[in-house]
């Protein structure tokens, strides 16, 4: 390694030649793998041959039979040691050609430098940042993605593991820069003695101290880097990365967040920033005309901002603009929000919503809190969607009887304002007092309270595989919440609870469901919900492509492209993430091609989990909640709709996995692998069929390899089927459809007038009087066992009297439907709303905002 100019040395960083591929022997044993990423003709060839890579590839500068990457590539990796101040560069082709780039790369440098026994804060550790080939590239395809790697803390918090491989993907433009600087990658190994921040200006590579930084917030750091270094691209984590906090973000421009932990890396191995600039402003691209006829066909498409769950989720208003990441045209929900003050930031999709309907309740006002709640964690360097759940646990645990506010020193009744979350952040950040365990997150927190608290199924999950059954593969096998695998179905499903609920525009029909499953997913199976028949092989497809779209660093949103506005059947078209890749470096990919490197990654990963004590089976499982608990309502859609049999609109509500049902579909999903059924484990010959020869020998060495793939059978096959037809009539008579109805006559006349005068007069404490200020509203009942509607109308937030109506209102703004015993049960706290949601006793039609206002009702 050369000396890293800056702390200790003062010396430039010297580019190396035009690294090379060693290929020749591999190619004459492996002709099937002569792969157009080398530009080769054989036919039928798979793109990447194989480079020795993860596990035993070529180290320093071995002599090796060589032959160019594309020049989309910069050809070099860049490694920076922060025990010695050295720097250094890996060849790009070392890993390239098995792993493409991207995630693939980092996971085969992670398992080839990282000891499984080490711990997340050792110098062995790695610190990956790595992007695909099309990473810079202008045109608006949006291959600017990239993603941070390393072991993390994370998933022992979250699940009670020791630490583990993890990861977080971020947008923005950091990525981009770091290729014009000349590198396809960064690896940081060691720990430095003193803080430090990294600076990279093409070959010039520098460690500058930075006690003045160490404390400062991640958005005042970015900040004070941006001064000191003008027109620089900057990465920086807050005081919760410094502590080691397992929710610890990295911020990187255009208020990238990067989660999974990897803040408590950064913190660990006293890395407060990197900022980097490149002067190679462009990449090279083999058939720009061929891009630029599926960009023009791209836009022509007309996609955008879409509904889900029939709401608009993007921010809109002279506020906002939009905010794309580099190279993409832009068509996300992704904006920036220039507040009263000045102050301006990224605000959109949860990170906007996650503190949204409790400063709403708690100010009785639309204001600007969510906003300043999002910067707050931000700046402190903590992951928004870890503390939406740990507060989501702390009122569940509340609700249940535990003393969280005691034990914790928190104050829930000021739950909604600024200073609460400032108070809550601050602690969890400084590891202070109770922070120590709010550190941990909801999961590690519930653990030690211990007992039912432990146990408490307190997150709404969007993606919840109890809702959306194609998930229910997604989260056992990743040490995070895995949301680009989860949005696939995921915002197929919302965009169709769009067209369920008559949005005009929507066009994801069940018929369009049924095609997506087919074309994506691997049959028709796949697109009914209330079933797990034809959910391992949707699995198996969707985990291999967005690994291989990860590889590549293509948009989430946009890709892939599952559904077409504009069209007869609106199924998208699997096959253009390969024609984009093909323009951009020359060479051939087809659709299979790629999905093979996603396979290929997806096996090494779980080799490196293997080996890090992932156990098979018994670790591929789910929380237990999803399997005792019945699905709750989520605010986004109170119904939870999904399409069953034939299309058919059905609730999920009250649904849950039983254990039997997940494990049979484990099974199956095992067998599709290629993996030995009883034990979870892959084979030698699966590995080496993808490749992984090398891999294969490092887990037989730990004896983490099964010598064949068994399979079920006759009779284990036979017990399949009956199962199947078990769970069939299970999903058809879920628990929330067994409950009992309210008894008791049907309320009428004055009777039903005096329970409706109890309802309005809720309206009027104090506790939540504030949160209809100013209302000039018409909320509709509508009673089915008597045949009648009646009115509570809202004046300038008074509520009038009762009004019972010939007929229903033209456009209320709210609109209940509930029969009057449950009106009754409801009144006498004899039945929860939410359990009247659950047993679809009471169903609910409003605008989000109202339907937020009208949640703090059952606080009372």
């Amino acid at each position: 390694m050369r000396k890293t100019e800056g702390v200790g040395s003062r010396r430039d960083h010297e580019p190396s030649g035009r690294n090379r591929c060693a290929i020749a022997q591999k190619l004459r044993r492996h002709p099937d793998l002569v792969g157009s990423l080398l530009q080769l003709t054989a036919a039928g060839a798979t793109p990447g041959c194989g480079c020795r890579a993860a596990g035993g590839g070529p180290r320093g500068n071995e002599e090796t039979d060589s032959m160019s990457l594309p020049k989309a590539y910069a050809g070099r990796i860049l490694r920076v040691d922060l025990s010695t101040g050295r720097s250094e560069t890996l060849p790009t082709d070392r890993y390239a050609g098995r792993f493409l780039g991207g995630r693939g790369t980092a996971t085969a440098i992670y398992w080839d430098e990282v000891p499984p026994e080490a711990a997340f804060d050792a110098p062995e550790n790695r610190l990956i940042v790595a992007f695909g080939p099309l990473c810079g590239m202008s045109g608006g395809l949006g291959g600017s993605r990239w993603g941070i790697f390393g072991k993390s803390p994370f998933p022992a918090a979250a699940r009670g593991a020791g630490d583990r491989f993890c990861y977080g993907n971020l947008g923005g433009a950091f990525g981009a820069e770091l290729r014009f600087a000349g590198y396809d990658g960064l690896v940081v190994q060691g720990v430095s003695a003193r803080p430090v921040w990294l600076e990279i200006e093409d070959d010039r590579v520098a460690l500058r101290e930075a006690d003045d930084l160490w404390g400062r917030g991640a958005l005042e750091t970015r900040a004070a880097l941006g001064e000191r270094r003008p027109g620089f691209r900057t990465l920086a984590i807050g005081p919760a990365g410094e502590n080691r906090v397992p929710l610890a973000t990295v911020q990187a421009d255009g208020d990238a967040s990067c989660s999974g932990g990897m803040g408590a890396v950064f913190g660990a191995k006293r890395l407060k920033a990197v900022a980097v600039r490149g002067s190679r402003r462009s990449v090279p691209i083999a058939d720009r005309e061929a891009l630029r006829r599926i960009d023009a066909w791209i836009r022509g498409l007309g996609r955008g901002n879409v509904k889900v769950w029939g709401l608009d989720f993007m921010a809109h208003g002279p506020e906002t603009r939009r905010a794309p990441c580099y190279g993409c045209m832009g068509h996300c929900l992704r904006v920036r929000y220039t507040a009263r003050d000045g102050d301006a930031g990224k605000f959109m999709c949860q990170s906007r919503y996650f503190y949204l309907h409790h400063a709403w309740n708690y100010y009785g006002e639309e204001n600007e809190v969510p906003f300043r709640a999002n910067r707050l964690c931000d700046a402190w360097g903590l992951d928004t969607w870890e503390v939406q759940g740990l507060i989501d646990w702390l009122l569940a645990a509340r609700a249940a009887g535990f003393s969280v506010e005691h034990e914790l020193e928190l104050d829930l009744s000021r739950l909604g304002s600024l200073e609460f979350l400032e108070d809550l952040v601050r602690r969890i950040a400084e590891r202070r007092g109770a922070g120590e365990r709010l550190a941990l997150g909801a999961q590690g927190l519930a653990r030690t309270f211990g007992g039912a608290a432990a146990r408490l199924d307190a997150r709404c999950d969007p993606y919840d595989p109890r809702y959306c059954t194609v998930n229910a593969l997604l989260y056992p096998f990743e040490t995070r919440e895995p949301i680009q695998q989860l949005h696939e179905a995921g915002l197929v499903l919302s965009q169709w609870s769009s067209w369920a609920k008559g949005v005009p525009e929507a066009h994801i029909s069940s018929a369009v469901v049924r095609g997506i499953a087919e074309r994506f997913w691997g049959g028709r199976a796949a697109a009914d919900m209330t079933t797990l028949d034809g959910k391992a092989e949707a699995a198996h497809r969707i985990q291999d492509r967005q690994l291989a779209k990860e590889c590549l660093g293509v948009c989430d949103w946009m890709f892939p492209l599952i559904d077409l506005p504009p069209g007869d059947d609106h199924v998208g078209d699997p096959t253009v993430e390969s024609r984009i890749l093909s323009a951009a470096l020359g060479s051939p990919f087809g659709e299979a091609d790629l999905c093979r490197i996603g396979e290929r990654v997806f096996h090494l990963q779980r080799a490196v989990l293997l080996r890090e004590g992932h156990r098979a089976v018994e670790d591929d499982a789910l929380p237990a909640a999803w399997h005792d608990e019945p699905i709750r309502t989520h605010v986004a859609d109170p119904d939870l709709l999904a399409p069953g049999p034939g299309g058919r609109v059905v609730s999920q509500l009250g649904r849950r996995l039983h254990r039997r049902d997940f494990a049979r579909l484990r099974e199956e999903y095992y067998e599709r692998r290629g993996w030995d059924v009883p034990t979870g484990l892959p084979t030698r010959a699966g590995l080496a069929a993808l490749d992984l020869a090398d891999v294969g020998a490092g887990l037989e060495a730990r004896g983490l390899l099964a010598p064949r793939a068994r399979r079920p059978g006759p009779l284990r096959r036979l017990r399949r089927a009956w199962e199947r037809f078990g769970e069939r009539r299970r999903c058809l008579e879920p628990e929330a459809r067994r409950a009992a109805p309210p008894t008791g006559p049907s309320l009428r006349g004055e009777a039903l007038r005096a329970v409706l005068e109890a309802e309005r007069a809720k309206f009027g404490l104090e506790a939540v009087r504030r949160n209809f200020r100013g209302w000039n509203k018409v909320m509709q009942y509508h009673f089915p066992d008597i045949g009648e509607y009646w009115v509570l109308r809202f004046v300038d937030g008074e509520v009038q009297p009762p009004e019972r109506l010939e007929g229903p209102v033209e456009r209320p703004d709210i609109r209940y439907e509930l029969d009057t015993r449950t009106l009754r049960a409801m009144s006498n706290r004899e039945l929860s709303g939410e359990k009247a949601y659950l047993t679809r006793r009471l169903r609910i039609k409003a605008a989000f905002a109202d339907l937020l206002k009208l949640q703090s009702l059952n606080r009372l």
